[in-house]
Formats: structure tokens, C-alpha cells, sequence
């Protein structure tokens, strides 16, 4: 009697457990399409009403900070982004911080850091975690110009912090690597004038063009430059990818830079 009684319990248990990841399942489907939905309105948006959008975008890192529910909400995704946590998870975290009726408290960070490590935070070298250089920015610009993507290929790595390979050091990546077949081809990415061409033994073959409104672009590690002098127009063929220079196969090392400042160009650029 107690036998069965046991496998009573234990076979509604798996029934209740089953049903549950179900439901879970179909919530995490129809949030993740909710934010689809959410991404493609921002893109429209971005097209048809450009000032607008800029402005809103632009106040965004100030709502961040004076409200707590959108701070949140951007911690998530910036977990997504680096590895901490599943999208799926990262969409639940994110609809919770902005659809929740409580207030979600602004995080102490040296409370935060504590709970996460279960140390205090004076007996921890927070220079394990090297802060954003400040001649960098990962910050979304709306250009003022037409431009394309110089090369579409399989992104090897991001802009950021990341040990250099070969070297084992720990350097700031000032752009990102787009791995394609040798020799193929490498357009402008917008409008400009060629700056400097050249050859170095850490960029190996490399173009830099000026752009308008004082942005530049560098194009890196190239096996053939077809354009050293001149103006050049938005997706014209100036040079073929290689492996020259410092590199550890066919790559272009592409690099966005407003004034002095390195931007992620990872946002205007088509990635396999």
C-alpha cells in the first residue's frame, strides 16, 4: 500500500514538472517574438523618423541611470551579450525589470560584487576587469551618410578586451575580425578619400579612408590593395582579403573611428 502510494506521488510529480516546462516553454517562445516584433518596430522607426529615434536613442544611457526598472533591463541583455546567460533567460529578465508591477531597487554595486564573490570588496583587485579605454565608445551612432559593409564574412573576433592570439596578452581589440576566403573582395564603406596606404608588420597591407562629419575607417591585413590614392565611392572594390601582417588566417580587420574615438562597428556590417 505504501509502494503504491510512493508511485502515486512520484508519477504526478513528473506529470506536474512536464506540464510546467511546457507552459515555461511556450511563454519563453511567444516573449522571444515579442521581442522580435519589439526589434524590427525600433528599425522601422530608426528609417522613417531618424531625428527622432537618434534623440531617444541618445537618452537612453541617462534613463538607464535614473530608472532602475530600465537599468535592469540593459544589465540583461548585456549578460546575453557576454556569455553570463541564456537569451531565453535574458528575455524573462528583461520583461520581468519592465512589465513588473514592483519597483526594482537601483543595485548597490559593492553589495552586488559582494553577494556574487563572497568577498568584500576591498580584498578584491577590480583591475581583473579593465574598464572601457576612453578613447573608446560602445555607443550606436545614426550616420549622416550612406554606407555598406565592407566585406560579409563569419565574425572571428569582437570589438573589446580579449587576449591577442598568439601572444596571450590581454589587449584592447580596437576593431573586429570578419574571416572570409582569401581574395575576396573589399569595398569602401562609404563615400571618402584614401588617407594613408600601406604595409606594417602588424596590419600587414592596409587602407584608411576618410569619410564625412570626421569619420575614418581602417582596412586591415588585406593580401592585395587596389586603390592607394584618391577618392573612392560607397562599394568600390579597393582591396582583397589576406592574411598579411600579424594575423592567423584570411581575415579583414575593419576599424570605425569618429574623430579619435573607436566605435563598434559591428553594427553596420552584414555577419554570416
Amino acid at each position: 500500500m505504501v509502494d503504491q502510494k510512493l508511485r502515486f506521488r512520484r508519477n504526478n510529480k513528473r506529470l506536474v514538472t512536464g506540464s510546467k516546462r511546457k507552459l515555461y516553454k511556450k511563454s519563453s517562445l511567444l516573449l522571444q517574438s515579442k521581442w522580435l516584433v519589439f526589434f524590427f518596430a525600433v528599425i522601422a522607426a530608426g528609417i522613417l523618423f531618424p531625428k527622432q529615434t537618434s534623440e531617444i536613442i541618445m537618452s537612453l544611457p541617462k534613463l538607464a541611470g535614473e530608472n532602475a526598472a530600465i537599468g535592469e533591463m540593459f544589465r540583461s541583455l548585456g549578460r546575453a551579450v557576454g556569455g553570463e546567460e541564456s537569451l531565453e533567460v535574458s528575455l524573462q529578465n528583461v520583461y520581468e525589470s519592465v512589465f513588473s508591477t514592483e519597483e526594482v531597487p537601483a543595485p548597490d554595486p559593492e553589495s552586488n560584487l559582494t553577494a556574487k564573490t563572497g568577498q568584500d570588496t576591498a580584498d578584491i583587485d577590480i583591475s581583473i576587469v579593465p574598464a572601457l579605454p576612453e578613447n573608446a565608445s560602445l555607443e550606436y551612432r545614426i550616420l549622416g551618410f550612406r554606407y555598406t559593409s565592407p566585406v560579409a564574412g563569419l565574425l572571428t573576433s569582437s570589438f573589446g578586451w580579449r587576449i591577442r592570439p598568439g601572444e596571450g596578452e590581454t589587449t584592447f581589440h580596437y576593431g573586429i575580425d570578419l574571416a572570409a576566403p582569401e581574395g575576396t573582395e573589399i569595398v569602401a564603406f562609404a563615400d571618402g578619400k584614401v588617407f594613408a596606404a600601406g604595409e606594417s608588420s602588424s596590419l600587414g597591407k592596409y587602407i584608411i579612408l576618410h569619410h564625412a562629419d570626421g569619420y575614418s575607417t581602417l582596412y586591415a591585413h588585406c593580401s592585395e590593395l587596389l586603390v592607394t590614392e584618391g577618392a573612392v565611392t560607397v562599394g568600390q572594390l579597393i582591396a582583397r582579403v589576406g592574411d598579411t601582417g600579424t594575423a592567423t588566417g584570411a581575415h579583414l580587420h575593419f576599424e570605425l573611428q569618429y574623430g579619435s574615438v573607436y566605435l563598434n562597428p559591428v553594427y553596420y556590417v552584414a555577419i554570416w
